[in-house]
């Protein structure tokens, strides 16, 4: 007689299909057996799809506001082609505010930037970190010379250009893709150096329309030079901008995911409390020292 071949039920080899939790859909046919049915997931674009950190995009939305009130400010007072809205001696205090909290605007732009430039390294790796930060600076500042410059000026033969927020963004964004091989500390020292102490460059000065001249002049000094015929406007110095956006990339590290949430509030309630008292003091005293000379 031929051995008998014992039946195997139908989810024998699959036991993780069976004891695996989950909505199930059961179907029962007489003496079919029971199977349970695991809905598929995409696994992959969950794990790929990045997640939103609702502070940090509610702080930049609130930017993005103020930015745009320091905007069109000038549209709605006709004295603002007379006096800046700073100037104590003709302002007054709500203009003076609509002016003065937009100081706020870039700097606390590029710090979310370097925040999220972290966060991005964080997903995809150090190298591929790099490449995005200098191709990115790449195309901002060619954006600014290229793009914006063109609308300002409506002339396609570029007879100046405007170093603005956008190429200081993009320069920084550059020098950043080589400092996030650095450690982390050395980061975090470097960009705190270059806040806080570049002021103590104020006295140095470079003489001449030669090429010294003109990289201090994009590094700290700012002003104005020719290169050819061409007329370069040099608004937003770049060493303090560089010195944020790689302090902001540091401080990312309070929004990794394992960092504990409660921990990083109380850090940051304190850094912003420092941060907010150290600028108040500075503020009022420039406005003093303001008004001694004044007398």
């Amino acid at each position: 007689m031929p051995p008998k071949i014992k039946a195997r039920h139908p989810m024998e080899d699959c036991p993780a299909a069976i004891s695996t939790p989950g909505p199930t859909f059961v179907a029962m046919y007489n003496s079919t057996p029971t199977i349970a049915v695991r809905p598929v997931l995409n696994h992959k674009s969950a794990e790929t799809k990045p997640m939103r950190v609702e502070s940090i995009d509610l702080l930049r939305g609130t930017v993005m506001i103020i930015m745009a009130l320091d905007h069109v400010r000038d549209f709605f007072h006709r004295d603002s082609f007379l006096y800046d809205p700073t100037d104590l001696t003709h302002t007054n205090i709500p203009l003076f505010f609509t002016r003065w909290i937009t100081h706020y605007c870039a700097p606390v732009f590029i710090f979310l930037a370097g925040i999220s430039a972290h966060l991005y390294g964080v997903r995809k790796g150090r190298r591929e970190l790099s490449f995005f930060l200098l191709t990115r600076g790449v195309w901002l500042i060619f954006a600014e010379l290229f793009l914006i410059g063109l609308g300002w000026s409506f002339n396609p033969t570029y007879p100046y250009f405007n170093l603005q927020v956008i190429w200081a963004i993009g320069l920084s964004m550059i020098v950043l893709s080589a400092m996030v091989y650095m450690p982390l500390r050395l980061i975090l020292v470097t960009g705190l150096l270059l806040v806080a102490g570049h002021n103590l460059l104020d006295t140095v000065h470079v003489k001449g329309d030669g090429m010294p001249a003109m990289l201090w002049a994009i590094l700290h000094d700012g002003g104005e030079f020719f290169i050819g015929h061409t007329l370069v406007f040099v608004r937003y110095p770049v060493l303090p901008w560089i010195g944020v956006l790689a302090t902001g990339y540091c401080v990312g590290q309070l929004y990794r995911p394992e960092f504990d949430a409660a921990r990083r509030r109380s850090i940051l309630v304190i850094l912003g409390g420092g941060a907010g008292s150290g600028s108040a003091i500075c503020a009022g005293s420039k406005v003093s020292r303001n008004c001694t000379e004044g007398s």
